[in-house]
Formats: C-alpha cells, structure tokens, sequence
C-alpha cells in the first residue's frame, strides 16, 4: 500500500507542477537555512584548532563590583572584564587548575600601512600561558616563553594573513612590526583563527607586560581569565577554589564599608552573563532554551502555514477521487494515511533539495572566506536535524489538510468536477 501512496503521490506532483515548483522551493529554502544555522552553531560549538582543549576551559569575564544598601539594593555597581592584576594576585594563584591565562577581553583595532593603503587588524595582549591552553597552529617561529614575557620583551605572534599583508610572505620570523609606539620583534607566525573564534581571534599577539597601562592595579580592566582544568570533573572544585579566595579579598574602603564583589569562573559566554545579571546559570539555560525553541517552532510554524493553504488547494482539487475511494469503503483514517504519506513524500524531496542547496552555499561561504578564517561543514548531527525538520515540516502542513479532506461527504465529493 505504501508502494502505490507513493506512486499516486509522484503522478500527482508531475500532473500539477506549479504547485510542486512552489512547495519544494518553499520546503528547500526554509531547510537551507535551518541547515546552514546548524551548521554555523556546530562550527562555533567545536573543539578544533585552536579550541581542542576548551571543553575543560573555563572563563572569567565580568567581575561585579558593588556596594551593598541597607534596603538589599545595589548601588554603585560596575560590570567590567577584570585587569590583568586581579587575574595575576587571585586566578594565576589557584592550585587546582593546570594552567591560567589572561588574554584582553575586546579586540584592539589598529591601522597598518603597506604601499599607501591601510589596512586595520586586531590586537591582542596576552601572557605565555596562552599558548599552553590554545592550540594555535604555528607555520613559522615558535611563541615568547614565560621568561621573554617577564622581561617585557618586545615580541609578537601576527597570523598568516598579516604576515602576507605586510611582508607578502608567511615567514615574517626577524622582522619588525610597528604596534602601538612599539617596535615589535616577530617571533612566530600562526595560522589564521576566524572571528568567530570571538575569545581568541587576532592579528596580533604581543606581551601584556610590553605596555604599561596593561599592568594597573585596579580591579576591572579589560582582560579575560581562562582556566584550563586538568579534567572536566574539577570544574566545581575550581570553581570553590576562586570563590573562597575572592571572598577574602580586601576591598577598598570608599567610607560607605558596603563595597561587595562578584566574580564566577564558567563555561563561554555564561561566565559574563550570570554575573553581570545576577541570574542563576540553570535559569539562565533554561531560558536560553526557551528562546531558541520557540523562535525554531515560530520559524517552522510559517512555513507550515502556508504549505497548508498550498496543499489545501491541490488535495480539494482530487476531491472527486476522495469520494471514488470512499464508495469504494476506504475510512478516513486510510485517507489521512494517503495525504499524509504524500505530504511526506515530497517534503523529504524539498529536504534533499534544502541539503543540496546547503551544500553549495556552504561551499560559497569557504571559497568566498565571507566570514575570516572560517571553515563551515556539514556533519552527521546536521544531517539528522535536518531530516528531523522535514519530517515535522512535513507532518505540520499535512495534517490539517489530509484530516479535513477526509471529512468531506461522499455525495459532495463525487459532484466536485
């Protein structure tokens, strides 16, 4: 019986193509793009170069500081990433992590000129712990080490593509870079880290300990800790660790005594949003999971819709043969089995469409380097979700029409021409 659904199925959408264009392109198109957000969130979730190790990576971006009111209140509160003093004195000196380092929060834009034209990149300050935890994939060179970061010695790490721009090589190893007032010596030449790469991602990578207004003796400042535990288990003894060593800091006294301070070592961009705000990370996730399913479910719903008023329309037009087939004692649970299985039929059609169309937009998005450095792929967990979306795709915009076709009295049906 399935055999002959399908086949009646694959006449009907050879005798009315109109409609088939419409319902597979509105099928394959709303599937691109659900494959190609997949994707791109697979891609900013991997543990790949340079981020092999960061599933044990935690990381401290906000620290609040505040003042405690009589009422409960807050006053005086302060959101910002930590200075690279606070990382040194209360997160480089915890004991059970196996390394710490302290990279600045938000990337620094600066102008290089070659020939005449300029051209802006990214700079990074961080420590020599930075290359223990991030896997960067050195071409040329090699980073500078703890001993050449102490001295403050004026060194950098630059990409390939700065290297280029600047040298028109990859080995720029000797060669100096302007950065800052600074005369840089470049010591290793990496590859390319895409911007998605959002903690990592830079053109250029010199000493904290080169400029001096990196090494403040404030609390807030602009560098992120990040934490490589020597398993993912340890995570919560971290974590009791930092906190029993910021609750003993001495705070400075502003004379209102009410000074408070909030910090928490987390995963990504968690980190930064439980402090800032003060919620829970379990509520947090649970409304980060609300909102992601019901913007999914709202942007499955549309489509939906209007393959309905689609397939309303083709399956009223074969009315008649409803009506031939229940004269005939088909039960309306076998005609909503017909439509629902061809519903199904070429929604998994207009899914092997949306793959083929991902496929090739993907494949414009490497070539093109639209987003820098930045490879997407699609893997065995987007394949999958995309099925699973066609499927209910399918099911969503065939129900209704196959359940109200089949209500449709025999009489009325066979008067339909």
């Amino acid at each position: 019986m399935l055999k002959n659904y399908i086949k009646i199925a694959w006449k009907v959408l050879l005798r009315k193509r109109l409609y088939t264009a419409i319902t597979l392109f509105g099928i394959s198109i709303t599937l691109m793009f659900v494959i190609l957000i997949s994707a791109f969130y697979n891609h900013l979730n991997a543990y790949e170069s340079p981020r092999t190790k960061f599933d044990r990576v935690l990381s401290l971006t906000i620290v609040r500081y505040y003042q405690k009111m009589d009422d409960g209140k807050t006053g005086n509160e302060n959101n910002s990433p930590p200075s690279y003093d606070f990382i040194k004195k209360y997160v480089k000196t915890l004991k059970t992590p196996e390394a710490v380092s302290a990279i600045s929060f938000m990337p620094e834009y600066i102008d290089v000129y070659k020939n005449q034209k300029k051209t802006s990149l990214v700079l990074r300050y961080t420590d020599s712990e930075l290359w223990s935890i991030a896997d960067f994939q050195f071409l040329y060179g090699r980073p500078f080490n703890n001993k050449e970061f102490q001295n403050a010695e004026r060194l950098a790490v630059i990409d390939d593509y700065t290297a280029k721009i600047l040298y028109g090589t990859d080995n720029a190893i000797g060669k100096e870079i302007q950065v800052n007032n600074n005369t840089l010596r470049i010591c290793g030449v990496i590859k390319s880290v895409g911007i998605t790469r959002l903690r990592l991602a830079g053109n250029i990578y010199m000493p904290v300990t080169v400029e001096p207004a990196n090494l403040s003796k404030e609390i807030t400042g602009r560098f992120t800790a990040l934490v490589l535990a020597k398993n993912k288990g340890d995570f919560k003894e971290i974590n009791a660790e930092f906190q029993n060593v910021i609750k003993n800091i001495q705070l400075p006294d502003d004379g209102s005594g009410r000074n408070s301070l909030e910090a928490i070592l987390d995963k990504g961009f968690f980190s930064a949003i439980v402090t800032a705000f003060n919620i829970p990370r379990k509520k947090l996730a649970h409304i980060i999971f609300i909102t992601i399913s019901m913007v999914l479910l709202f942007y499955l719903i549309l489509p939906s819709i209007n393959l309905v008023n689609i397939n309303v329309n083709r399956i009223y037009e074969r009315s008649s043969e409803i009506g031939a087939r229940k004269a005939f004692g088909a039960s309306s649970g076998n005609i909503i089995k017909q439509f629902l299985i061809e519903n199904i039929f070429i929604t998994i059609l207009g899914g092997i469409l949306g793959f083929l169309f991902a496929f090739i937009a993907i494949q414009i998005i490497n070539a093109s380097e639209y987003i820098s450095a930045t490879h997407l792929n699609i893997d065995f967990k987007t394949v999958v979700f995309g099925i699973f979306v066609s499927m209910i795709l399918g099911i969503l915009s065939g129900v209704l029409p196959a359940w109200r076709m089949s209500r449709l009295k025999i009489v009325n049906s066979l008067k339909q021409d």
